[in-house]
């Protein structure tokens, strides 16, 4: 009987990872972001939070295949958008509409 040896796949798992996130090639421009769940507050969903802690409101986020769950960690590139005369619920930050987004 052969013994199953579960590193070669492990080492496969781990490349595929690695090989997948974002490099300097396929993420230009885009920045590091969390998705957080602000539905506990009046008027708000999912805002991102960026590296720096800057909060950002999208306006387009369903608009992309991405699951949205509290704390998922994601590449965004997004640009802020003048919202002057429009009234949001929810004001956490500058509205931005996404124009990149994938996991990390």
């Amino acid at each position: 009987m052969k013994v199953f040896k579960p590193f070669p796949f492990v080492i496969l798992i781990l490349l595929a990872l690695v090989f997948s996130s974002c490099d300097k090639s396929n993420c230009e421009g885009m920045q590091k972001a969390t998705i957080i769940d602000y539905s506990g507050f009046d008027g708000c969903n999912y805002v991102i939070q960026l590296k720096d802690g800057t909060l950002l409101m999208p306006y387009n986020l369903n608009d992309f295949d991405i699951t949205l769950e509290d704390n998922k960690k994601i590449w965004i590139k997004h640009q802020v958008k003048d919202m002057t005369g429009m009234v949001w619920l929810c004001h956490c930050g500058d509205v931005i509409e996404i124009e990149e987004i994938r996991s990390r």
